[in-house]
This record gives C-alpha cells, sequence and structure tokens, in this order.
C-alpha cells in the first residue's frame, strides 16, 4: 500500500514537470482561490480570490488519497482468503463503491471540523495539493471566476461594447 502512495506521488510530481499539466495546475489553484472567495461572502473579482491559498480541505486530490488509504485498510481483510485473483479482484471492484462514499464522507467530516485530530488528517492531503495546485495567474482567476458564476446561475455576460473591445484586442 504504502508503495502505492509513493507511486502516486512520484507521478503526480512528473506530470507537474509537463508545462500542459502544469497550466493545467494553475488552473486548479484558481479554482480553489474561486472557491475559498465565494465560501467567505466575498465578490467574485480576481482581487478577493487571490488573496487565498491554493490549498483546500475538500480537494479531489485529498479525496484521492482518502480513498487509498480506506481500500487499502479495507482489502487488508476483505478478500485476503481468496486465492482466485479474478474472484478476489471482482470482490475489490464491488466494493469499490462503498470506498468512494466513505471516502467522501471522511473528507467532508475532516473538512468540516476544526480540532486538533482533524487538521492532523487533513494535513496529508493538502501536503498532496502542492503537487497539484499552482499559483494562478490573474486571467486564470477570471475563468474561473466566470465557471462559479456560471455553476450559480449568476453569470453576467459583458455588455456588448465590452465584448467588442476584447474581440478587437484579440486579433
Amino acid at each position: 500500500g504504502i508503495t502505492k502512495v509513493v507511486i502516486l506521488i512520484a507521478y503526480m510530481y512528473l506530470c507537474g514537470l509537463v508545462p500542459d499539466v502544469r497550466r493545467t495546475f494553475q488552473y486548479h489553484g484558481a479554482e480553489h482561490k474561486t472557491v475559498y472567495c465565494n465560501e467567505n461572502g466575498l465578490p467574485l473579482t480576481p482581487e478577493n480570490a487571490a488573496k487565498f491559498t491554493t490549498l483546500h480541505p475538500r480537494c479531489g486530490t485529498a479525496f484521492m488519497l482518502i480513498v487509498m488509504v480506506i481500500s487499502m485498510v479495507l482489502f487488508l481483510f476483505v478478500g485476503r482468503g481468496i486465492d482466485n485473483f479474478f474472484l478476489r479482484f471482482g470482490v475489490h471492484l464491488l466494493l469499490l463503491p462503498v470506498v468512494a462514499g466513505v471516502s467522501y464522507e471522511v473528507l467532508k467530516g475532516l473538512a468540516h471540523r476544526d480540532i486538533w485530530f482533524t487538521r492532523a488528517a487533513r494535513w496529508p492531503g493538502l501536503q498532496m495539493q502542492r503537487l497539484t495546485t499552482i499559483e494562478p495567474t490573474d486571467d486564470m482567476l477570471e475563468v474561473a471566476i466566470v465557471a462559479m458564476q456560471l455553476a450559480k446561475g449568476e453569470y453576467q455576460p459583458p455588455a456588448e461594447e465590452e465584448a467588442e473591445e476584447v474581440s478587437e484586442e484579440t486579433d
């Protein structure tokens, strides 16, 4: 199990060395900053979002780590006595929705409580995010803000004059 976690960390690190993936990780950071800005009730602007960290307790990266740990512990006991590889694989596959559901609840529980235990349990997931989130540019924050506004049903397209100015600048 520890080998799997080390492979995951190495894989994420190596992916971050690819320029296009680094850019994706910047957008991931912009997403987190925008979510924090929204959760704090501030107007969604690049200036407000830029104040926040790129590390978020309910990140999918942390979820992935929780899934790995819970599945490692569960599968130490379940399927251990099954010698047939395909049967054991089938049992593990059938239990995957249970692992995902429990992992989701653990992630939610850790994110919404702030005591020493939850901070300690969140820490590994936050450290994993150092590999998958990078400080974004203001343009990236603007994209994340529009995405948040669209998701909330609050997006207001720019006025026609502004849209024409933007299209003239890009020509």
